[in-house]
C-alpha cells in the first residue's frame, strides 16, 4: 500500500501535535521567513501545517484528548495516544533521504533518483565537468561535508548546484568531492531497508533549519532553535547559560506521563535545560534494554547514539555521521528494533527512527518546488528520514 498518505486518527493524534506540529510548523515558519531563498509555494506548505495543527490542537483538547490529562498521575497505563502508550525515538546523524534511499525502486515505492541527476564541478562554469549520482557509497565517508548554516546556502544556490563546486573549492577533488553524488542501494542497507518495506517510510520529511546538528535537534525538541544558526554549547553563546526553551518533555511532564533520555556513553542535548535539569529521567542505554525486556518503557523516549569511540570496549560510533561507519549504525538500529519487538509493550509502542539534518548529501535536481510533507503512521512504526527536496 502506498506510503505517504496523511492519517489522523484518535490512537494518533498527539504524536501528530507533538512531533508533526513542533518540527514541521516551526520548520515552515523558519524557511518562510528568515533563512534561505526557497520555493515560492511555501506557503501552501504553511497553510496546510496550519491546518493539521488546528485539527490536531482541537482534536487534542476534547473530551479525550490530551486537555483532559495534565493532571493524570505519572504511570505508564496512562496514555496519550490511544492504543499507543509508549513513543520511542532514535535520532541519527546527517544523512539525506537520496543519499540513501534514492536508488531504492523497485523495493521501495518512494521519490528516487533517475541517475540524470548532476551537479558542475564548478557551478560557475556550465563547461566544466558533469558529476552524476553514483550508487557507490561507502559506508565511511572519505571527509565530512560542510553542513553549516553558510555552506548549505551557499550549496542550494542554482537550483541546489553548488554541492559539488562547494566541495571541490575545498581541495576535495580527490575524495570523491566529499562523496556529496554518492548513494548507497537497498542491499548496503539491509536493515534500513526492511524496515522501510515491512512498515512506513516518508520521502517528504525535511529537516527544519538547513544547517548543522543542534539546531535542527532542537527544532525536533522544541519547536525552536532559540535563534542559535550552528553547533554551539551555550545560549546565545552566553558561556554556563543552557537553552531555556520549553521542549517536549515539558510537554510531557505537564500531562502527567513520563520520559527518559536515553544515552549511549554520552547524553547529547545537555545544552537543553529541560534534560540537565531532569537527571532522573537521563538513562544509560543498559537501562533503556532493561525497560523494554520488563515493559517499563516511559510513555516518551528520546535515544542518542554513541557519537564516538568507547575508549573502553573499543566500539565505534553508532549514529551514521558521514565519517563514522553506517553499518555500525544499522546494527543500532537493529539491537532497539529488536529490543522493542521483544518487549511485553511493542503493540502498544510506536518507533520513529529519523535523522536531524542532510548532511549535505546528494541534492534533488531541477526547477524549484517544496512538496507538502506527508505523515503515515502504519502499523507500529514509523520510519522516517530527513529530505532536502526541492524538484
Amino acid at each position: 500500500m502506498p506510503v505517504t498518505n496523511v492519517l489522523v486518527c484518535s490512537d494518533c493524534v498527539h504524536i501528530l501535535h507533538t512531533y508533526v506540529y513542533i518540527h514541521f510548523y516551526t520548520r515552515a515558519l523558519l524557511r518562510y521567513n528568515i533563512v534561505v531563498p526557497y520555493c515560492s509555494n511555501m506557503k501552501k506548505v504553511f497553510l496546510t501545517l496550519l491546518f493539521v495543527f488546528l485539527v490536531v490542537t482541537t482534536t487534542a483538547n476534547s473530551s479525550e484528548g490530551i486537555g483532559k490529562s495534565t493532571r493524570l498521575a505519572s504511570t505508564s497505563s496512562k496514555s496519550f495516544l490511544g492504543k499507543i502508550k509508549h513513543v520511542i525515538v532514535l535520532m541519527l546523524e546527517n544523512r539525506s533521504f537520496d543519499h540513501f534511499f534514492g536508488f531504492s525502486k523497485p523495493d521501495l515505492d518512494v521519490n528516487g533518483l533517475s541517475g540524470k541527476e548532476f551537479n558542475y564541478e564548478n557551478v560557475k562554469d556550465k563547461s566544466s565537468k558533469k558529476i552524476y549520482v553514483s550508487k557507490d557509497a561507502p559506508y565511511i565517508n572519505e571527509c565530512d561535508p560542510d553542513h553549516s548554516t553558510p555552506a548549505t546556502k551557499e550549496k542550494l544556490e542554482n537550483n541546489m548546484g553548488g554541492f559539488v563546486s562547494f566541495e571541490n573549492a575545498r581541495g576535495h577533488k580527490n575524495l570523491n568531492y566529499c562523496d556529496v553524488m554518492r548513494t548507497f542501494t537497498p542491499e548496503k542497507l539491509p536493515v534500513l531497508t526492511s524496515l522501510a518495506k515491512e512498515f512506513a517510510i516518508m520521502d517528504e520529511f525535511f529537516c527544519s533549519h538547513p544547517g548543522p546538528t543542534w539546531p535542527n535537534r532542537m527544532f525536533c525538541l522544541s519547536g525552536t532553535s532559540a535563534g542559535s544558526t550552528e553547533t554551539g554549547t551555550w545560549y546565545h553563546n552566553n558561556v554556563g547559560s543552557l537553552f531555556p526553551q520549553r521542549t517536549i518533555f515539558d510537554q510531557v511532564s505537564a500531562a502527567g506521563l513520563e520520559w527518559r533520555n536515553y544515552y549511549n556513553d554520552t547524553p547529547w542535548e545537555l545544552f537543553m535545560e529541560s534534560i540537565a535539569h531532569s537527571p532522573s529521567n537521563v538513562k544509560n542505554l543498559e537501562s533503556f534494554f532493561d525497560d523494554a525486556k520488563n515493559g517499563q518503557l516511559p510513555n516518551y523516549a528520546w535515544i542518542n547514539p554513541r557519537s564516538g569511540v568507547n575508549m573502553t570496549t573499543g566500539l565505534g560510533s553508532q549514529d551514521q555521521h558521514p565519517d563514522h561507519d553506517v553499518a555500525l549504525g544499522e546494527r543500532y538500529i537493529k539491537d532497539i528494533y529488536e529490543a522493542l519487538r521483544a518487549s511485553p509493550q511493542w503493540n502498544e509502542t510506536l518507533f520513529i527512527v529519523t535523522y536531524d539534518e542532510h548532511g549535505m548529501f546528494c541534492p534533488p535536481f531541477s526547477s524549484c518546488r517544496i512538496n507538502s510533507p506527508f505523515l503515515t503512521i502504519f502499523s507500529t512504526i514509523v520510519f522516517t528520514v530527513f529530505k532536502k527536496k526541492c524538484q
